[in-house]
């Protein structure tokens, strides 16, 4: 289940009931050591036409080591590849960056944890 919060991001990872609303600043996500998880690799597909943005997503997830992370910078917000996520063992926000464009953060369900990591 996705819940948005008032600063237009989408959280899956910590998503509870329809009802509840996240504050995207108590959010959290480390590795198994309680660090916070490091870039793998950004993605700037800004400009780039479909399918490329999803392809490259996910052949950048197949080599995605645990503790790590992935950035996507989009012009637009990727919904199709949320349900992909979600299905095959990710987690992932998705905000609206001012400057107009998406940032979609991507990590293993494994390295979630409730309290202690950072997002930004």
């Amino acid at each position: 289940m996705l819940v948005g919060t008032n600063d237009t991001t989408i959280d899956h990872a910590l998503a509870g009931s329809p009802s509840k609303r996240i504050a995207i600043k108590s959010e959290t996500m480390s590795g198994s050591g309680g660090n916070p998880l490091e870039i793998f690799e950004t993605i700037d597909a800004r400009g780039w036409q479909p399918p490329e943005p999803m392809v490259r997503a996910l052949e950048t997830l197949d080599r995605l080591p645990r503790g790590k992370k992935i950035v996507m910078l989009l012009h637009c917000e990727p919904r199709p590849l949320f349900k992909i996520l979600t299905n095959n063992g990710f987690h992932y926000r998705c905000r609206f960056i001012p400057e107009g464009y998406f940032e979609v953060t991507i990590w293993h369900e494994a390295d979630t944890l409730a309290s202690s990591a950072d997002l930004d």
